[in-house]
């Protein structure tokens, strides 16, 4: 009967299919990227992310997990393919229970998150074997995995197709919430053949999705990346491991040099760090944590120099049930993440990230970082660096930053040296300070040696070490006279010092040596450049640069995007430091505590802080100090101190009267304290409009301690000491 029906039924069955399949059609999603974000349906996409792998949390708690993901504000979840999870013996492949990952995939996307699904098939992911699955070793005359192997490409090939083809119908360009994929894991090999493997690699994997054009990325070598993409191939370069304030050398970690050389080399593609480590316990070793300040500072250090896709890595570690650590890793994969081995909030630390998220995930926010297409250049502020420790404060030749990509035509505050008149001698010869932007502080011959010239407070008027006379072209001499150092020198004698720099020595203090008479004289010639503000070297053009003691320079950087977002960050790993950011805005400064990010927006009146890095509790600080403004001081008041939380904020107060210094809040380490007191609202008949220039904060000696800050009426006094007193100078004449 049903067969006589056929010719009938044929129309009708058609036409019912043909009416499902266009009422049922999800919408394709248009991905692309560009050098500044992922790109999704035409709107630029902050991705912040987080890992979950569906191995080592049971799908009965995916969902959970999921909400917490959004109440963190991420909208997206990376996850691995654990090849030997899925084909524990050759061939069979199993999709169900634990190993679901379709339905994983499926939940993310009723949560609007997307899929950043890393194929690998090797994974590494501190999983037995890597996720390679043991028979492996058994197939016949199977050289090597990772390589160029017949047979292992053969089985990669495989694997790699049966999952695209599994997760075809979830590719963002098929309606799904898939918007990347990752081929291979964090390959370093060495040689043309495991480039030619690497190359082959990612052509397979394109030829997989060909159809979607779906975009595929490869994690952590830099060098090995470039290559494959200038060979034809199509791969996103990204990065994984802990951030690094390294300017010079690319370390392969996420740093400000990693994105230069990625921005030159691979100019259209987003900087996109994959994992932001947080990391595993092993078996009888030390257990690591990161502090929320710590991973905090990295992550809006990255999003300041142009980062647009962030992924914490892990989000939420889980258990390895079974056997499927790998290594020495214990059962508790990462517990010292934002959501812990339990399952449960890692507090305070989910609170902070969820209130960083959800400033930086906000439209407003978002986009006006995004939208600024050329990422601004870093600049060095001046500072009060000059108080702090001057031991590992040097100067040294480097190569000048007016030439590098990411300051093209400036240099770096770090080689900026202002000459400063402040002696002229009776036949003319005028001697200067050459004060540093970045640090405040003044090249000092007295603190000089052969090997090193050292920098120093520029206040110190007598030291006659601070005053340098600069013949443009020729020498930088000092005007202090010292024991002459030269071996053909007359014992005894005194000469006057100059910059000196030779191949062994890159800069030095040396005899000034007669341009007429010394054949190495040239080795003492510099000249100025960029307006006057740089000192480079006549010999190898390299310029003078001021560094701290890590090698590296360290002070107060801003970035300023448009629509008013910049990012203030304290690069200082060791003392807090005062700025004046905006030029806009010359009576409004901010202290920063050490390795602390501050956001805020700079076109309000006054700027408004959006996030800190430093301070625990946000509810208090919306507006950063303004200062100085005109006031006037009576009669004296009495102090207030705070004990001070992580960071700058001083929010809980202990005492009305003091000041009592409480070592034990930071056991016994350098604490500091906000001390206060309140400006008066009567003013007596005698008083008057006060110079605030004149106020300083002094210790039981004497010396000055801090600056001081005014806001709302009431003097702010940020210090270490045991005593603090507040005086008001004597009228300047």
């Amino acid at each position: 009967m049903i067969q006589h029906c056929l010719p009938f039924l044929l129309p009708i069955l058609l036409y019912i299919f043909t009416l499902t399949t266009a009422t049922t059609t999800t919408p394709k999603n248009i991905v692309s990227y560009d050098g500044r974000s992922i790109i999704i349906n035409q709107t630029r996409q902050l991705i912040l992310s987080g890992s979950i792998h569906y191995s080592r949390i049971l799908p009965s708690d995916w969902e959970d997990v999921f909400l917490l993901a959004k109440e963190l504000h991420l909208n997206t979840i990376q996850t691995y393919f654990f090849w030997n999870f899925h084909e524990t013996t050759y061939n069979n492949v199993t999709w169900k229970g634990r190993r679901d990952l379709i339905l994983f995939i499926q939940l993310a996307q009723q949560y609007d998150l997307y899929i950043n699904l890393r194929i690998g098939p090797y994974i590494c992911g501190e999983y037995y074997y890597g996720g390679l699955p043991l028979w492996l070793r058994s197939l016949d005359d199977i050289k090597c995995f990772r390589c160029s192997d017949p047979i292992w490409k053969k089985e990669m090939q495989r694997v790699v197709e049966y999952v695209t083809t599994k997760v075809r119908p979830y590719l963002a360009q098929n309606g799904g919430n898939i918007i990347l994929l990752q081929i291979e894991n964090e390959y370093n090999g060495n040689g043309a053949e495991d480039q030619e493997y690497l190359n082959w690699a990612v052509e397979m994997a394109n030829n997989c999705t060909a159809h979607e054009q779906a975009t595929w990325s490869l994690c952590h070598d830099h060098t090995m990346c470039t290559a494959t993409n200038i060979a034809g191939h199509r791969a996103l370069c990204t990065i994984n491991g802990f951030w690094m304030d390294e300017y010079t050398t690319n370390p392969s970690q996420p740093s400000p040099k990693w994105m230069q050389d990625q921005q030159r080399n691979n100019p259209y593609q987003p900087l996109i760090w994959t994992e932001d480590q947080g990391w595993f316990d092993q078996w009888q070793v030390g257990k690591r944590v990161r502090t929320s300040q710590d991973q905090m500072y990295g992550i809006l250090r990255f999003i300041a120099y142009g980062g647009s896709w962030h992924n914490h890595y892990m989000l939420s570690g889980g258990s390895n049930f079974g056997l499927q650590a790998g290594g020495e890793v214990v059962t508790s994969y990462a517990p010292d993440t934002v959501i812990d081995s339990f399952l449960l909030r890692h507090e305070p630390r989910f609170t902070l990230y969820k209130k960083m998220n959800a400033v930086l995930s906000s439209v407003k926010v978002s986009q006006a970082l995004l939208n600024t297409q050329k990422v601004p250049v870093a600049i060095l502020l001046p500072s009060n660096a000059s108080n702090q420790s001057e031991g590992g404060t040097t100067a040294i030749l480097d190569s000048c930053t007016d030439t590098d990509p990411a300051h093209v035509g400036k240099l770096d505050s770090s080689q900026i040296w202002d000459a400063i008149a402040l002696e002229t001698t009776t036949t003319g010869s005028q001697y200067h300070q050459l004060q540093n932007r970045a640090t405040g502080l003044c090249i000092d011959a007295t603190r000089s040696m052969v090997h090193r010239v050292s920098l120093s407070n520029c206040d110190n008027t007598t030291n006659q070490g601070l005053l340098w006379r600069i013949t443009n072209g020729s020498h930088v001499a000092s005007k202090t006279f010292q024991k002459c150092v030269s071996p053909q020198a007359k014992k005894g004698s005194m000469c006057q010092i100059c910059l000196d720099s030779n191949q062994k020595e890159p800069l030095g203090v040396w005899d000034c040596k007669n341009k007429h008479t010394d054949h190495q004289a040239s080795n003492q010639w510099f000249h100025l450049s960029n307006n006057s503000s740089g000192l480079r070297s006549n010999r190898s053009e390299l310029c003078v640069t001021a560094v701290g003691s890590s090698g590296i320079s360290h002070g107060v950087e801003v970035h300023n995007y448009d629509n008013g977002l910049s990012f203030i960050s304290n690069t200082d790993p060791n003392h807090w430091l005062m700025v004046l950011p905006f030029v806009s805005v010359s009576n409004w400064s901010i202290v920063l505590a050490p390795s602390s990010v501050i956001l805020a927006n700079r076109s309000t009146a006054p700027p408004t802080l959006l996030l800190y890095t430093a301070d625990n509790y946000t509810s208090k600080s919306s507006t950063i100090t303004a200062s100085p403004i005109a006031a006037t001081i009576a009669k004296a008041s009495s102090w207030e101190y705070y004990m001070e939380p992580v960071g700058i904020g001083a929010l809980s107060k202990t005492s009305f009267k003091g000041p009592l210094e409480q070592l034990f809040l930071t056991k016994n380490k350098v604490d500091h304290m906000w001390y206060s007191t309140a400006l008066p609202t009567d003013t007596e008949s005698d008083s008057a409009a006060v110079d605030l220039s004149l106020l300083q904060v002094q210790g039981r000696d004497g010396t000055q301690l801090s600056a001081i800050e005014i806001s709302n009426n009431t003097i702010y006094i940020l210090a270490s000491a045991m005593y603090v007193k507040l005086v008001l100078l004597p009228h300047r004449p």
